[in-house]
């Protein structure tokens, strides 16, 4: 059987290499064709050059609050509210297209939560319009644990290094991932922002 090495260089207090790898190495051990080991560096008695002390890393500042267009807060909250238990029951499966199923991990609870999001994909790359700003729950505990999974037209995704784009920054990915009709459909809804994954098929 072969054997799989992760190694974990950084040994800086605060490192972000501890969350990546706790996402990691159960999805590896998931599999049966290798057996998994950690080798953190932080456990060796090894030296340090070029630094006399180590500095934590800063804390990621939250990001600037981004609110819904007021066609949204006006038309499209109330019509959510009555909608979103059908699309709940509905979202990521193989033929519904409006929604994608959202698993994510609450950021003070720990809880797991499933959310609808519009969502779609262009190679390994997911785009989410954040149609009610980025200050939604689901958002922030994404941005926060920097991964989360979808169910995407049936297919399931580990999705990792959250990113917030402005209509700008993400023009090319929504060229290549919406059609025309769809693309005006942000237009009129006033998107502001959206959030960008980097996905793989779940047990890949």
């Amino acid at each position: 059987m072969l054997n799989l090495k992760i190694i974990i260089g950084s040994t800086r207090p605060g490192r972000a290499a501890d969350q990546v790898t706790s996402w990691i190495v159960p999805v590896a051990r998931a599999h049966d064709g290798f057996d998994v080991e950690v080798a953190d560096l932080r456990e060796w008695d090894l030296p340090s050059f070029g630094e006399t002390e180590h500095t934590a890393a800063p804390t990621p500042r939250p990001a600037k609050p981004v609110p819904p267009s007021r066609f949204v807060r006006i038309v499209m909250g109330p019509m959510t509210k009555v909608l979103n238990p059908l699309i709940v029951r509905l979202a990521g499966k193989r033929h519904f297209h409006m929604a994608a199923q959202l698993t994510h991990t609450g950021r003070r609870s720990g809880r797991t939560y499933v959310t609808p999001v519009g969502a779609r994909r262009a190679g390994d790359v997911v785009l989410i319009p954040l149609t009610f700003g980025n200050q939604s729950d689901w958002s922030r505990n994404v941005l926060a644990a920097g991964h989360c999974s979808l169910r995407l037209e049936g297919v399931d995704y580990d999705a990792t290094t959250p990113a917030l784009l402005s209509p700008q920054e993400a023009a090319p990915h929504v060229r290549a991932a919406f059609g025309g009709l769809e693309r005006a459909s942000l237009r009129m809804l006033g998107i502001r922002q959206f959030l960008q994954l980097s996905v793989i098929p779940a047990g890949c």
